[in-house]
């Protein structure tokens, strides 16, 4: 039998006290780097306007929305970038084209996706986008008493002023800073509405709100919603020619921005595309060897400011290897990234160390004193 000597106890110990404390006690923020997959981007054709493509089923920070049926990346729905590749010297090069197509959702409402966000294009204007601020999955439920006040966010409640006795209808009141703006009245499965003009289009449903089950009982009434979708008062209108200094322009049913040239990224260097949402970073390697790179944007864990940003030699890159296979279209190298993106999982902090930690700590360390002693 393998004997435990008195620095196995010890070591014991220091390792009970650094798992019992948690993870803000040694670092309180961190930062990563949420990356779509490496790309090499190699190929056998002297030609030019080669370029690779993403859409939000590879880029993290593109939105996704697995619940909804109708919207669909593979059609072309969504978030989408195009870079551009220098044939001659096989680096990222001139030419980032950002281009996000709207969708039609089961409820009939044209939404659309930008710098990874989804909002409801006002009266079918994809240049005026009001943020959803409640968009319940499909298992999501809420209950409320009778009297009970829900925080939507961005300043709105919406309070359950009465239940009918015999727990067939609801009367909610939607309110602002405290100022009555509705009363929807809605029976138990069905909708209720609250409809207003919006950024100079009439009668925009900025509330729906759908009431599962109505309930009058003796001790309590109460009323679950099984669905709702709130939208901002605070519209988002697109009117520039330019935003973050590439060219904007927009469709019937599209958005897109343009740098058709002036950003280049060479070997060993990082590029902001869109400030605080997307970057290029590409790898160091020699000018023999093909070029290597990826799009990320930094994610922040925890409170506090973010240190300085890591160099491009001190950030580990993620895994997984794209080789980029090219395929002629007519005159053009079109080449597609199609791997699917690593899940990050973050950990919940560990509780903070209680008396029984102490406790233990203590009595591995006389436990490592006393075979101490009896070797002595």
């Amino acid at each position: 039998m393998k004997k435990i000597t008195t620095l196995t106890i010890l070591g014991m110990a220091v390792l009970l006290l650094f798992s019992a404390m948690p993870v803000n006690a040694i670092k309180e923020v961190s930062s990563f780097e949420s990356a779509g997959p490496i790309v090499n981007a190699t190929w056998e054709y002297d030609v030019d306007d080669a370029f690779v493509s993403f859409d939000a089923n590879e880029l993290p920070m593109f939105y996704l929305d697995l619940d909804d049926l109708d919207f669909n990346p593979d059609q072309g729905q969504g978030e989408s970038l195009n870079i551009t590749l220098d044939a001659e010297d096989k680096t990222a090069d001139d030419g980032i084209y950002y281009y996000s197509k709207a969708w039609t959702d089961a409820n009939g409402r044209m939404n659309i996706a930008w710098l990874g966000e989804k909002y409801l294009a006002v009266g079918e204007d994809v240049t005026k986008l009001s943020k959803y601020i409640v968009d319940f999955e499909s298992d999501e439920k809420i209950t409320l008493k009778q009297g009970d006040v829900w925080d939507i966010g961005e300043s709105f409640t919406l309070t359950v002023q009465d239940i009918d006795v015999n727990g067939e209808q609801v009367w909610l009141a939607l309110e602002q800073d405290g100022s009555p703006i509705d009363d929807i009245i809605a029976f138990g499965g069905e909708w209720g509405y609250y409809n207003d003009t919006l950024a100079g289009e009439s009668d925009v449903v900025i509330s729906r709100i759908h009431v599962d089950k109505v309930f009058a009982g003796m001790s309590a009434n109460m009323a679950i919603i099984d669905d709702a979708e709130i939208i901002s008062i605070d519209v988002i209108e697109l009117d520039d020619d330019e935003y973050f200094g590439m060219d904007f322009d927009s469709g019937e049913d599209s958005l897109e921005l343009n740098e058709p040239d002036g950003k280049s990224i060479s070997r060993g260097k990082t590029l902001e595309i869109i400030s605080e949402f997307m970057s290029i970073r590409v790898g160091d390697t020699e000018s023999d060897e093909p070029v290597r790179f990826y799009v990320y944007n930094e994610v922040q864990v925890g409170k506090g400011p973010v240190g300085p940003k890591p160099t491009a030699g001190a950030t580990e890159e993620p895994t997984g290897n794209v080789t980029v296979a090219p395929t002629i279209v007519g005159t053009t190298v079109a080449t597609a990234a199609t791997e699917e993106p690593t899940e990050v999982v973050v950990e919940k902090p560990t509780k903070e160390p209680g008396f029984e930690a102490v406790f233990a700590i203590s009595g591995l360390l006389a436990v490592a004193y006393l075979v101490l002693r009896k070797r002595e």
